[in-house]
């Protein structure tokens, strides 16, 4: 089975994943933003399991980096790294996309190596990173993009 379960779908980088996938006819299950609540655990463990994923692509993410740095950054950290706690006890492989934020010595059009150190940027970028660190700690069950 290559059902993909995509969190995000309304957002700049899900929208895109939702189009490609319905024009090429990939099997995947997008909840809608209200639908679902990616900090609550056992909601997560019920959509997995009723959907039977074997990847996740997650496009969702708190990305307001002003308010992350001013007024709401525990709800910033909550979701970056809560959510990714949440769908790394699934066990199901996930597909997670950093940012540059996550790079402070990033020059834009530079080719992102790897191994090139995280210097976050703010405190957005270091829930990114925070993030990145426990899916590194997983093992296979991701791809960090």
């Amino acid at each position: 089975m290559n059902k993909v379960l995509l969190f995000g779908k309304n957002g700049l980088l899900g929208s895109e994943f939702y189009k490609v996938f319905q024009a090429r006819g990939i099997e995947f299950f997008a909840p809608e933003r209200g639908e679902l609540d990616l900090l609550d655990y056992g909601a997560v463990r019920d959509i997995v399991a009723n959907n039977k994923p074997s990847k996740i692509i997650l496009c969702a993410a708190y990305t307001d980096v002003e308010k992350a740095e001013n007024e709401e950054q525990e709800l910033c950290k909550r979701m970056n790294v809560g959510i990714v706690e949440n769908l790394l006890k699934t066990k199901v492989p996930i597909v997670h996309f950093s940012t540059d934020y996550v790079f402070g010595h990033f020059d834009y059009g530079m080719e992102i190596e790897e191994e090139l150190e995280r210097e976050p940027l703010n405190f957005y970028g270091k829930t990114k990173q925070e993030a990145e660190k426990l899916l590194e700690k997983s093992g296979d069950l991701f791809w960090n993009i």
